[in-house]
Parts: structure tokens; sequence; C-alpha cells
């Protein structure tokens, strides 16, 4: 054999074996993120600990608002870079191309305004949420271009979910929502309303450009509702497909939906008085679950995809 055909076979084999690698990798995203989530949640606790047997000392409240943002950053990212990759993967005339196409697109506005408002507030984005009222509001601290990335976010994945529900629709697997499924869909769209009402109703809502912004940031509370319905719509199909990795996938909406709309009621209580203002830390928690599980979805939709072409992965 000459010294170019062994080359050429040496770099073969070096390509081989890093496909391997990164369909290994693929095909076992959601536990890279779980062990992302473990080591977080470890370092909370350790900081929450110290932070409360030593009297609540500020420099380590500092230390839990940072990590809180460096978390909701990489999984945001993590969301994208996921997402992206399970759009690929469908072709041009498969109907889910389209969902995938606004996810990810809604995955990549998440992920840049989050990286804007840490980077501008020093990763101490919690505290901005703390004394507004939610992360999304935070971006009013980082300028106007943030303020445009949350509800410019939630606009598109509610573009991806109906996508997906018309899919869902012409399956033929579409039902009402349940009585009680409704009377807690009343209750999350009542604090929705109020809250928009709320903002565009005080003193700050006509004030030039930081009224823009917070006009702005008003919209993001209807478009929560509206995506509350559509998570209450997805449920049935999401049950019907079972414990699989497509039904992970969009259950993993659902919950990181459900989760941001209970962690921004928390929010408010806590910036009106209603809770103690350690609550701030504990209700931190509902927004990285939140995060987690919408890095989590297109997780398990590229496991999916993965795995039904690479059977060997299965068992790795």
């Amino acid at each position: 054999m000459s010294v170019n055909a062994s080359a050429a076979a040496c770099i073969g084999v070096e390509r081989r074996g890093r496909s391997a690698l990164a369909l290994r990798f693929a095909g076992n995203a959601s536990r890279w993120l779980w062990v992302m989530a473990t080591a977080a949640a470890f370092l909370a606790a350790a900081g929450t600990a110290s932070w409360a047997f030593s009297g609540f000392p500020q420099p380590l409240a500092g230390y839990l608002w940072r990590l809180g943002a460096f978390c909701l950053v990489a999984f945001s990212v993590a969301e994208y870079v996921l997402a992206l990759a399970c759009w690929r993967r469908f072709g041009r005339d498969e109907p889910m191309r389209w969902a995938w196409l606004l996810i990810t697109l809604a995955a990549g506005s998440r992920a840049a305004g989050l990286v804007v408002v840490s980077l501008r507030s020093g990763f101490e984005i919690g505290r901005d949420a703390l004394a507004q009222g939610s992360v999304a509001q935070t971006a009013a601290a980082a300028g106007l271009s943030s303020a445009f990335a949350n509800p410019l976010a939630l606009a598109l994945l509610a573009g991806g979910l109906l996508a997906a529900l018309r899919a869902c629709g012409q399956a033929g697997v579409l039902r009402r929502p349940s009585a009680f499924e409704m009377a807690s869909l009343m209750v999350l769209m009542l604090f929705m309303a109020g809250r928009f009402v709320a903002i565009l109703r005080s003193p700050s809502a006509s004030a030039g450009l930081p009224g823009l912004v917070q006009g702005i940031n008003a919209s993001v509370y209807p478009l929560m509702g509206l995506l509350l319905v559509l998570a209450v719509m997805l449920r049935e199909p999401v049950q019907q497909m079972g414990d699989g990795l497509i039904g992970r996938c969009w259950g993993g909406y659902i919950a990181a939906i459900f989760f941001t709309a209970v962690a921004s009621m928390g929010n408010w209580a806590t910036s009106a008085g209603y809770m103690p203002w350690q609550y701030g830390f504990v209700n931190s928690a509902g927004w990285l679950l939140a995060a987690l599980a919408f890095a989590l979805a297109p997780a398990h939709q590229l496991e999916a995809a993965v795995r039904a072409r690479h059977p060997w992965l299965r068992s790795s």
C-alpha cells in the first residue's frame, strides 16, 4: 500500500470515528442536558445552603443570580442548536419542516435575547426579573433590541405549535379540552389578561422609549395565553403518542409553556409583595425548569430521528 493510500485510509477512519462520535452525541442529547441540569442543581443547592446558614449575605445572593443566568443562557443556546439540527433533518415537502423552522427561529430569538440581557446586566438577569415581574421584562434594562426578542420568540413558537396541531388535525387525533383543563386554563388566562391590562394602564406606559419597551413587553402576556391554549390542545395528541421520544418532544413544549406561566405568576406575586423576597430564588427554579424543558423537546426529536436511521444507537 502506498503512502498516499495509507494516509487516505487513516483519514477515512478518523472521519468515521468523528461521525460515530457525533451520532452518539446526537442520539443521547437529552442525557447531556440532564447532566447539565444535575450539575446546576447541585451548585444551586450548595449555594442556597451556604446562603441560608450564613444569614443571607449579598455575595452569595449574587452567586445564585449569576448561576441561574448562566444556566438560562446555556439551555437556550442548546435549544437553538438542537432545534436547528431537527429542522435540517426534515425534507422540503414534509409538513413538519415548517413547524420546526418556526420553532428554530423562536429558539434563536430567545437565545439572542437572553445573551444580550445577560451580557448587559453582568449575568444577573434574575435580580431584574424579581424587580420587574418576569424574565421577559428584563429586556427593558438591556435596550429596545432585546425587548423584541421575547415576544418574537413566543409568537414564532405559537406559529410552530399551530403548524404541528394542523398536522395532528389532519391525522384526526385532536379533541376538545376537558372541563378540568378548561378551568385551569381560565385561571391562567385571567392572570395573563390582568397583567396585560395592568402594564398598559401603568403611568410609565406612555413615557417615550421606556413606555414603548414596556408596551412591547406587555404583548408577552396575550402571547402566553395563546400558547397555553395551544398546549392544552396538544395534550391529547401527545398522550396518544405514548412514552416514545416523539411524545416526549411535544410533551416537553407543553411542560415548558406551563412552567413559564407559573413562574411568571410567581414573579408577579414576589414583586407585588405577596411573597417574601427570598421566594424569588425558589421561583427562579421554575424558569430553569422551563428552559430545560424547552431544550429537552428538540433533543428528544433529534434522538428519534438519529436512532431511526442508526438502530445501533438504541442500545448505547
